[in-house]
């Protein structure tokens, strides 16, 4: 029988100012935790919104796990720190994977992010 796959989101950022490597992370106890409940776990770097729709039809469950912050364009509000952890592509593709998850009525676990999508 086929595990179940998990795709869990994880923060982009480089591992320095204006270095061209960036670092993929996410609390290992994610991962942990989807192996423990006998399935398999799937880090997912940000993509693109057609690469979304390929995780959606792959991905059996997905996990959003917050870090960095929502921007508020996309909630229709205007920053009001001066706080700049943002990451506008990771928005657009975390919001192309809830899309498609609702569409196919796939669980999704969105851990201290997009409450304005919890409960649907």
């Amino acid at each position: 029988m086929r595990k179940i796959i998990v795709g869990i989101s994880a923060n982009e950022k480089p591992i320095a100012p204006n270095s061209p490597i960036t670092h993929l992370s996410s609390s290992v106890n994610f991962a942990d935790g989807v192996k423990k409940a006998g399935a398999l776990p799937v880090y997912l770097p940000v993509s693109s919104v057609e690469e979304a729709k390929v995780y959606a039809e792959v991905l059996d469950a997905l996990i959003l796990t917050g870090g960095q912050d929502v921007h508020p364009s996309q909630y229709g509000q205007e920053i009001e720190t001066q706080k700049n952890d943002y990451n506008p592509a990771r928005d657009d593709f975390e919001l192309a994977l809830i899309e498609l998850f609702l569409e196919k009525k796939k669980p999704i676990l969105a851990v201290l992010i997009y409450s304005p999508y919890s409960g649907q």
